[in-house]
């Protein structure tokens, strides 16, 4: 029995065989890696293109009948398929199967680029070789990397490497739609939660906000990450700038006053040293923080101990040092500024000189009547917060930037109110930073009497001591106003 020819040679007895014209359509339209358009090759042939067409497909029927049983060839075909079941990268093709690189001289192309083109069973593209297809390869990888998947939607690289026989490397360059994270594989098309998830499990330990936006692929923004994070029971925060898999059973951070809460009702009363040691032996909290919190708002530090505060909280600052609140005619007011926080509907803070007038402080939360619905304002921890304004903002079309009056009457009302602050009368622009109007003085005389009231000093304040409050209360372009007001008699 004779040896069979090596593949090179086997193709090459074939070619032998053909006219010069099958020879010119082989090399040079079906097996040329840039094939030449049919009307060169009807020129090259001295035929009219479809004579051209019938050439060519006589000869590719032929060829691909004759070469499909050569058995050199075919068992090179073979060798391809055990190692690219189903894809390898071609560089490993030829590497482990040196052969399929050897050029057949007179089609100018390696082995296995013919071979991909008459195996029925092998593709070859972009670099790939696929048994049958990219598709099919694509397929199987999917139901691979499904079957291997955790509960947080992530796949060991390495088990599914080894499903198809390749180098973990290798994988990671053909797996398009995934990215590997941490030795795992991971969808590209997952949700934020989806990916949150992901990110945690492959990292295996709580992991701040920053840090996981970092590694989030495609990014998104803060507060869709943060939205994700808050509302998506798969996720704990475990301290203060730290979040965690529930499922791993770290328990939930617990805002410092309310571990305060907790330690001081248990025991009645604790050294501020200890509960310092106990907070930051457990979370990541700054001592200072700690402190604070220890001697405000519902608690109270009284010779290095901690208690629960049995007296009614008194703020920091008193209604005349504090910038900006002004009262008037049976209503307190506070101007601010339309924010983002605003707009978006959050609660936000109020000074605790306002809170004080309004009876508001620890525990005693209030609710103010008002045109668009009840209002209300409550302490949070150590800081007096409002409701959400955003109805009153929309109501009156405002926008970012423009100053408004927070309005408290006497009689549990609340309002909303645009800041009118003209800049062509001084008179009646210093009126209007206070929330009051030009009929609320007869003449620029009284101005100076409408700002001491306002501010919570007698009606016949010197406009020196005005303008002293004004500058401790940091309020600048009133305090100028007042100044430079032209009243020689003040």
């Amino acid at each position: 029995m004779s040896t069979p020819l090596p593949p090179v040679d086997e193709v090459e007895s074939f070619l032998a065989t053909c006219s010069e014209i099958e020879s010119i359509t082989l090399r040079d339209r079906i097996f040329a890696t840039d094939p030449v358009p049919v009307h060169d090759m009807a020129a090259r042939l001295r035929v009219d293109p479809e004579h051209a067409v019938r050439i060519e497909h006589r000869s590719r029927t032929r060829a691909f009948d004759e070469l499909r049983r050569l058995p050199s060839l075919r068992a090179l075909g073979d060798c391809i398929l055990k190692v690219a079941r189903p894809v390898a990268s071609l560089s490993r093709v030829t590497h482990t199967i040196p052969d399929t690189n050897r050029t057949i001289p007179s089609l100018r192309i390696p082995l296995w680029s013919l071979i991909s083109r008459i195996d029925d069973r092998l593709s070859v593209e972009s670099g790939w070789v696929f048994s049958p297809t990219r598709d099919a390869a694509r397929d199987e990888l999917s139901a691979v990397v499904a079957r291997n998947s955790t509960i947080d939607g992530i796949t060991p690289l390495r088990a599914v490497a080894e499903h198809f026989g390749m180098p973990a490397a290798e994988l990671e360059d053909f797996a398009a739609g995934y990215r590997v994270l941490d030795g795992n594989l991971v969808p590209l098309d997952l949700p934020v939660a989806g990916q949150l998830a992901s990110i945690l499990a492959s990292t295996g330990t709580p992991t701040s906000m920053p840090d996981l936006m970092d590694r989030m692929q495609p990014t998104r923004s803060a507060s869709s990450v943060r939205n994700a994070l808050v509302t998506d029971a798969r996720f704990v925060k475990t301290d203060r700038t730290l979040w965690a898999l529930t499922r791993w059973g770290i328990p939930p951070y617990v805002p410092i006053h309310r571990q305060i809460a907790s330690i001081v009702d248990d025991r009645g009363s604790i050294e501020i040293d200890r509960l310092v040691a106990e907070i930051t032996g457990s979370y990541d909290v700054k001592e200072q923080s700690i402190r604070t919190y220890a001697s405000t708002g519902d608690f109270v530090t009284e010779n290095e101990i901690v208690t629960r505060r049995r007296h009614s909280y008194t703020p920091r600052k008193s209604p005349s040092k504090t910038k900006h609140l002004y009262r008037g005619h049976g209503v307190v007011r506070w101007r601010t500024t339309v924010t983002a926080i605003h707009r978006k509907g959050s609660a936000f803070n109020l000074p605790s000189a306002l809170a004080a007038l309004l009876n508001v402080g620890p525990g005693t939360p209030r609710s103010f009547d008002s045109r668009l619905g009840s209002q209300s304002v409550m302490w949070v921890s150590v800081q007096a917060r409002s409701g959400t304004i955003k109805r009153f903002v929309d109501d009156l079309g405002l926008t970012e930037g423009e100053d408004i009056f927070l309005e408290f009457g006497d009689d549990g009302t609340f309002d909303v109110v645009r800041a009118d602050l003209p800049h062509t009368d001084p008179a009646t622009r210093i009126l209007g930073l206070i929330g009051r109007r030009a009929h609320d003085a007869a003449d620029d005389s009284t101005v100076l009497a409408e700002v001491a009231d306002a501010v919570w000093l007698p009606n016949d304040a010197t406009r020196d001591e005005l303008m002293s409050i004004l500058s401790s209360r940091k309020e600048f372009e009133l305090r100028g106003a007042v100044e430079h007001l032209p009243i020689s008699h003040a």
